[in-house]
C-alpha cells in the first residue's frame, strides 16, 4: 500500500472515531443528552375490583353475604368495587349498606 504522510486516517484514528460515534449514538438513543422533563404531577391511583370477582363462598364453603364479600375486597386492599347491573332494589340497598360498613366505595355499576 501507498503511505501518504498527509493522510491522518490510521487504524488507530479510525477506531477512536468509531468508538466516539458509538458512544454519542448510545447517548442520543437513551436520552442522556435530552433535557430533563418536569416531573408529572403525582396522582393517587385507586385499586378497584369487579365485584363478581369476589367469591360468594367462604373458605368453609358457606355462602357469604354481600357485606362479607365487600369486606373481603376491602381487606385485600381495594378501595372500590364495580358490581354488575343491579335490577333488584333490595340487592342495591345491600350493596350500598355493605359498602359503608366495609369502608369501601362503589365506583360504578357495570352494564352487563
Amino acid at each position: 500500500m501507498h503511505s501518504d504522510s498527509s493522510s491522518n486516517l490510521t487504524r488507530r484514528n479510525f477506531l477512536a472515531a468509531s468508538a466516539a460515534g458509538a458512544v454519542a449514538a448510545a447517548g442520543l438513543a437513551t436520552g442522556a443528552f435530552a433535557p430533563k422533563a418536569a416531573a408529572a404531577t403525582r396522582r393517587r391511583l385507586k385499586k378497584s375490583l369487579k365485584f363478581g370477582m369476589v367469591s360468594d363462598q367462604g373458605p368453609d364453603g358457606k355462602k357469604l353475604s354481600i357485606e362479607d364479600r365487600l369486606k373481603v375486597a376491602a381487606d385485600a386492599g381495594f378501595v372500590s368495587v364495580e358490581p354488575d347491573t343491579v335490577f333488584d332494589a333490595q340487592q342495591l340497598k345491600a350493596i350500598e349498606s355493605g359498602a359503608g360498613k366495609a369502608g369501601i366505595t362503589v365506583d360504578a355499576i357495570v352494564c352487563s
